[in-house]
């Protein structure tokens, strides 16, 4: 990989922020640098770099099984309630 591309928001150790809007989430342009234990921005290099590999694209599809398993629960405690109102 060239030099060029070894920015910290490509790398396995970085944690982007995000910021909760009304109905979504906004990516901001620091995170958290594992290595360092300290806010870095986005655009930052440093010699501890580590190529992400797959890391991301595992913690995404991690990411959606657990939502998928709370809208699971939601739709279980939706039901139960549901259930609950008809009967009073």
């Amino acid at each position: 990989m060239e030099e060029s591309n070894k920015f910290c928001k490509n790398c396995m150790k970085y944690n982007a922020f995000y910021v909760k809007r009304l109905l979504s989430f906004e990516k901001q342009t620091k995170g958290l640098c594992s290595k360092k234990e300290k806010v870095v921005e986005q655009s930052g290099v440093c010699k501890s770099w580590c190529k992400d590999y797959n890391l991301k694209r595992m913690k995404k599809a991690i990411s959606t099984k657990m939502v998928c398993k709370m809208a699971e629960d939601l739709r279980t405690i939706c039901q139960i309630l549901t259930e609950e109102f008809e009967q009073n």
